[in-house]
């Protein structure tokens, strides 16, 4: 996630003595909150919409869309790849079940960093 590696950074900037101050615009997600948080000051416009704590996965799935418009995909994969999404065909039970698990790593990650 670009937000961790920015994290990242902005940790090893801040190790090296160099002060960090952090600019919220119009709009700064939870990604842009958690950097923000890593910094030495946070400034923030007035009405900036400052996000919420969260993580959403989204994984378009247009198997329907391919079937009318008579498209057909061949997904080939090596053993332990199928179970990644993909947009060609429903989520399995598996798949959303890993997405499902990485959305919460994420989620605890984040926890720990803003916490």
């Amino acid at each position: 996630v670009a937000s961790e590696a920015i994290w990242r950074e902005v940790q090893q900037v801040r190790s090296a003595g160099k002060p960090v101050v952090a600019s919220m615009g119009n709009v700064a997600a939870s990604g842009a909150y958690m950097v923000a948080v890593a910094a030495d000051r946070i400034v923030a416009q007035p009405g900036t919409y400052t996000g919420s704590i969260g993580v959403l996965t989204v994984v378009p799935e247009i198997s329907r869309w391919l079937k009318k418009n008579r498209v057909n995909c061949l997904q080939l994969s090596t053993p332990g790849a199928e179970a990644s999404p993909h947009v060609i065909s429903p989520l399995t039970y598996r798949q959303k079940e890993t997405l499902e698990t990485l959305a919460q790593s994420c989620y605890d990650s984040f926890v720990d960093k803003v916490a």
